[in-house]
């Protein structure tokens, strides 16, 4: 049976889930889970009236899910898909997807170029989106390198975007950590003692230790590490998360903008960083930099600690991340 490409990579995710809950949960912990973002949605939450905490998560389960009908690219007729209509080339856009732009900028000029959310039109010709995963011949590739990225973007002020045409944006990049940030200001406006939200692996935990598994990129079962996170935030790209084979070689959905091609400098990146944006950006831009250049950059930022799997298996960790990491032996 032919699945529908959606339901074949939200299926894939499920079964590979590469972060996981570790620890026994006390009785007053309340766990829920819902489906969004093409992902499992966990919110976990200490409070001594369970009535608050259950009122809190449910605005933030609704937050998650505003965020994915408003920024999916799977939905035919939503703002996403006015945003990117080939017929308008500058727009004003609201004050919350500008936010989202300029950290794209932002994130952009942080890793040399290769976080790039500009880069729709190459994810599309890849196939990952339809569910169909193949490499396209190299000179459709170049021809559409040529027409997409962040170059053919301009923010002015004012919430104005002007955009090229050809480019189409997607928010897959930094939308689960961004939605993963809204859905904690909920529960910490709700006064939640200690909780933990968890958007398929895009994690943020506060008001106690909370331990999250990394998961190896090649061995099933097996975990690299524990991460404690109390007020803070990991996200984890991988090439095993939606991959496909050509010739015994792995092509990963993680595009590199510079090459058009699916990149290969690593296997796995965990970043962590206090607000979950920024985690799973920087996430996707030093999994394609790959070891060197990105953990040179890891370094000069202030608060994000990485660990990085490159391709041929090795290790390679940020100078801060032994504060938060507790190996596997």
């Amino acid at each position: 049976m032919k699945l529908n490409g959606k339901y074949r990579i939200l299926l894939f995710i499920l079964g590979a889930s590469f972060i996981a809950s570790c620890g026994k949960e006390s009785d007053d912990t309340i766990v829920r889970e819902s489906v969004s973002m093409g992902t499992t949605i966990t919110i976990k939450a200490i409070h001594p009236a369970k009535d608050t905490a259950n009122k809190a998560i449910t605005e933030a389960l609704k937050e998650i899910e505003r965020i994915n009908q408003k920024y999916s690219t799977y939905i035919s007729d939503n703002f996403m898909a006015s945003l990117n209509d080939p017929l308008n080339d500058t727009l004003i856009v609201d004050a919350e997807t500008f936010m989202l732009l300029q950290k794209c900028d932002e994130i952009h000029k942080q890793t040399l170029g290769t976080f790039d959310a500009a880069i729709g039109n190459l994810i599309e010709i890849m196939g990952f989106e339809a569910g169909d995963p193949q490499l396209p011949p190299h000179d459709v590739i170049l021809k559409t390198l040529d027409e997409v990225g962040w170059k053919h973007i301009e923010l002015m002020h004012d919430s104005i975007l002007i955009k090229h045409k050809h480019v189409t944006i997607n928010f897959g990049g930094i939308a689960k950590g961004y939605a993963v940030d809204q859905a904690c200001k909920i529960l910490s406006g709700y006064n939640i003692e200690s909780y933990m939200v968890n958007a398929g692996g895009e994690v943020r935990g506060y008001g106690k230790d909370w331990k999250i598994g990394i998961k190896h990129p090649r061995i099933e079962n097996t975990l690299l590490g524990k991460i404690v996170l109390n007020n803070t935030s990991i996200a984890t790209s991988g090439d095993y998360e939606q991959y496909f084979k050509k010739d015994d070689k792995r092509y990963s959905h993680i595009i590199n903008p510079v090459t058009g091609l699916p990149s290969d400098e690593s296997q796995s990146v965990s970043v962590i960083a206090e607000n979950n944006i920024d985690a799973d950006g920087l996430a996707t831009g030093v999994f394609i930099l790959g070891p060197e250049k990105g953990m040179e950059i890891i370094e000069k930022l202030n608060n994000i600690e990485c660990l990085i799997v490159d391709n041929s298996g090795k290790i390679h960790r940020s100078s801060g991340i032994g504060k938060y990491l507790k190996e596997e032996n």
